[in-house]
Formats: structure tokens, C-alpha cells, sequence
């Protein structure tokens, strides 16, 4: 066997090296996608159970709530703690839809999330909210809960949600 036969197999086998190395790569970076993916989700379900354990063992705020998602908003002190939670509230949609347009929820975990939201736009609670904080959220967020509330136009028998 000559040099140059050396040479070739030596490239070949590096070649193939290289190339079970991409292959290896891929698939590491697969299943980091995956774990990020299930991470962020495991991070939004902690979002959820905490806000919702927020309003469950948080009386005042919850009859404020209450009160102003049946037409009856506070004012003053009570009024700026609803304000408060409506900011809560929407910081963490904010966050799922961030983690949406990242690609770490599927399309269809965020249409479950917006359907959702679409119901605290059919309130005036948060429809009078929005307009004086929507400054403080980012644009794509902004652009999408503005999409919302022309889906959700008073006029139709659904727009307010009365709990009784």
C-alpha cells in the first residue's frame, strides 16, 4: 500500500468522524430542545397553580375581583390592589406568549392560553385596564391582546363574563 492510499482512508475515516460527530451533535441538541421546551412548560403550569393559589387564599383580593369583574370596581387602595392584580395577571401571560413565540409551547398550548385570556377581555375590568398599562408590555404582546379585544367588541352576548 502507497502513501497517497494512506492518505485517502485517513480522510475517509475523518470524514466519517466529522460526520458521526454532527449526527451525535443533532441529536444533543434535540433533546436539549426538548428539555428546554419542557422546562419552560413546567415553569408556566408553576405560574398558573401560583396565581391561582394567589386568588384562593387571598380573600380581599378575590372579592375585589369579585366585585369588579360584576360590575362594581373599587377605588382608592382597593382599586390600586385590583390594579395590582390585573398587572399580575398579565406579566404572566405575557410570559407564555414570550415562551410561545420562542417555540417552547406549541401552537396549540397557546391557543389554549389565549382562549383564556380572551375571557378577561370580555370583562370591562380589564378592557378599561388595558389602555393606561398597555405601555409597560412588549410590542408583540401589546400587538396580540389588541387582537383579542377587537375578537372580543362589546355587542355580542358573550362580550361580559358575570360571575355569580
Amino acid at each position: 500500500m502507497n502513501w497517497n492510499a494512506l492518505a485517502a482512508i485517513a480522510e475517509l475515516l475523518a470524514a466519517m468522524g466529522v460526520l458521526v460527530s454532527l449526527l451525535y451533535l443533532a441529536h444533543q441538541i434535540k433533546q436539549n430542545t426538548l428539555v428546554g421546551r419542557s422546562m419552560a412548560r413546567q415553569g408556566i403550569s408553576s405560574l398558573a397553580v401560583a396565581g391561582g393559589a394567589f386568588f384562593a387564599e387571598n380573600k380581599e383580593v378575590t372579592e375585589l375581583l369579585f366585585r369588579a369583574l360584576n360590575g362594581d370596581p373599587p377605588d382608592g387602595p382597593e382599586g390600586l390592589r385590583l390594579q395590582a392584580a390585573c398587572y399580575m395577571i398579565m406579566r404572566q401571560y405575557e410570559n407564555i406568549h414570550y415562551q410561545s413565540d420562542l417555540g417552547m409551547l406549541s401552537q396549540s398550548e397557546w391557543t389554549g392560553f389565549r382562549e383564556n385570556l380572551k375571557l378577561f377581555y370580555r370583562t370591562d375590568l380589564f378592557r378599561n385596564y388595558w389602555p393606561q398599562e398597555a405601555h409597560l408590555f412588549s410590542p408583540s404582546y401589546r400587538a396580540e391582546v389588541e387582537a383579542i379585544i377587537t375578537e372580543t367588541a362589546p355587542g355580542g352576548e358573550d362580550h361580559l363574563l358575570h360571575m355569580t
